[in-house]
């Protein structure tokens, strides 16, 4: 009988430890993550309530800009989060002193007055061009924090930062080779301080010590902007004013990425549907725009 009862206490006494420790380890979490399944959704209710997403519905609202008043609050250029979708459509140049093609860059307007006619409109039969415009020196903006350019003729992407560094601007660049045509993918840079870095479909695929200081720019963001953009599409830009953690990033992936346009503009062979899983993807002086050589270009759009 009192084996019976002692072990009864000896049960109980089991029972109220792992309650304690249980309780323990949540306050402990705070801090230190020992409960995954309860940090991750620490990180996702952060990631929600602070961020903020543009250029969802570029059917609709085909102007990718985002304006001063539109941005997080408490967003400042040392220190952001930035991610967005893109499906490149072609390799077209503009033929030989090519100006860089623009996907997106936050910083100075020199092409904001050139965003139309652009590849999301249903009228839109070929590529946008153009003619008697005198464009910037490579096709670059003044400023930019950052930029996101198609290199003149590869399938490569070009981030741009500008930066300050002993009392002087200086332009710091890293190249992503190779982009494949045709299959979507979500471009994210995280920005702290003097590091930059960036992930691919929110995998790490570089990092960069800047040799300078992120210097602040205009506030608005362009998307698709000037007369020399990539033949691609971009949207659902995700802004954060603080640098994501690994946890963090890791939220907003896997998932499947749907274009709104299932056509690629100026597309050589008819677009497939746009949807990927993402857990099985492996300088001359100014020129007129009508000067680039458009006959030269590799995709079936008909110079004008």
């Amino acid at each position: 009988m009192f084996e019976t009862v002692e072990r009864k206490w000896l049960i109980l006494y089991g029972l109220a430890f792992v309650f304690v420790m249980f309780v323990v380890l949540i306050l402990m979490n705070k801090t230190i993550d020992i409960i995954p399944f309860l940090s991750r959704r620490k990180q996702q209710h952060r990631v929600n309530s602070k961020g903020k997403t543009y250029w969802t519905n570029t059917l609709q609202n085909p102007i990718l800009k985002v304006t001063k008043e539109e941005l997080p609050e408490g967003f400042i250029p040392e220190r952001y989060t930035m991610l967005v979708d893109i499906v490149w459509g072609n390799s077209r140049t503009f033929g030989t002193d090519a100006p860089y093609r623009h996907i997106l860059h936050k910083g100075s307007g020199d092409l904001q007055t050139l965003v139309e006619p652009n590849f999301f409109r249903k009228d839109a039969v070929s590529c946008p061009m153009a003619s008697g415009y005198n464009m910037p020196p490579n096709g670059l903006p003044k400023r930019m924090n950052p930029g996101i350019f198609a290199d003149p003729y590869l399938n490569d992407i070009i981030i741009f930062m500008d930066t300050e560094y002993d009392n002087k601007l200086i332009r710091e660049s890293v190249r992503i080779p190779d982009i494949p045509l045709e299959i979507p993918f979500r471009l994210g840079l995280i920005v702290q301080n003097s590091t930059l870095e960036v992930y691919l479909n929110c995998k790490l695929e570089l990092t960069k010590l800047l040799k300078g200081r992120p210097i602040q720019v205009e506030p608005e963001w362009y998307g698709l902007a000037g007369k020399a953009p990539f033949a691609g599409q971009v949207q659902s830009l995700k802004l954060w004013p603080f640098p994501l953690t690994v946890l963090e990033i890791d939220t907003q992936c896997p998932m499947p990425i749907e274009f709104l346009n299932k056509q690629l503009p100026c597309s050589s062979t008819p677009a497939q549907p746009m949807d990927m899983d993402l857990t099985k993807v492996s300088p001359s002086q100014p020129k007129q725009v009508d000067e680039l050589g458009y006959g030269n270009s590799l995709s079936v759009c008909k110079s004008t």
